[in-house]
């Protein structure tokens, strides 16, 4: 196995231990506020606590399914929820590898808020077999379904890990890489392979 150059091994353990510790504050945070607002909530579901004229409103909901009640109500949504996780993992596992080495705080802080958000309703998974949520919007005749701040988390690490994708260098893109590594391993197979004159010269 060759060995990581100091210079690249430094920044690349200050960019894991950045995603670690955004992590780590989001699912604090959710787990925290999960706490707190379930225990100041009503369980009278027509007891309404208003924010901001009514746009927002406090309330318990229990989600069956993903964020923002994804699959909730289909048929096997577990299974379901168990193919579109193993998937997400197998993406955000690609995208640590490709991504956050090219993109210092920008990578790590995209990749750190979706873990954190996904270590979040994972710990209520685990502990309830579903998930908390108390944050609903309302706007005019609109209803946003109900979530939590580990959605938020979620949605906010994937907007910040689109404009960083954005905003990298062609020659750095993942997929650039991916791509641009395949070809020259081709390249490298077809320059190991002797010719047919070389052969029967």
């Amino acid at each position: 196995m060759p060995e990581v150059p100091q210079e690249k091994a430094a920044p690349r353990l200050n960019r894991i231990l950045l995603l670690g510790l955004v992590a780590l504050c989001a699912a604090t945070i959710d787990q925290v506020s999960k706490v707190l607002i379930f225990q100041a909530v009503s369980d009278d579901p027509t007891v309404r606590h208003e924010l901001l004229g009514g746009v927002v409103v406090f309330s318990k909901a229990w989600n069956p399914g993903a964020a923002f009640g994804i699959f909730g109500s289909l048929p096997y949504s577990a299974v379901l929820l168990a193919i579109t996780t193993v998937v997400t993992i197998v993406v955000l596992a690609w995208l640590f590898r490709h991504f956050v080495e090219t993109h210092l705080v920008t990578g790590a802080i995209a990749l750190g808020l979706i873990y954190g958000g996904a270590l979040g309703n994972l710990v209520d998974r685990i502990a309830f077999g579903k998930v908390r949520d108390f944050i609903e919007l309302h706007l005019w005749l609109f209803t946003w379904p109900a979530f939590n701040v580990a959605d938020v988390c979620i949605v906010a690490g994937i907007v910040l890990l689109l404009i960083g994708l954005a905003t990298l260098p062609v020659h750095k893109h993942p997929a650039h890489r991916v791509f641009s590594s395949s070809g020259s391993a081709s390249s490298a197979d077809r320059a190991d392979t002797p010719t047919s004159s070389t052969e029967e010269a």
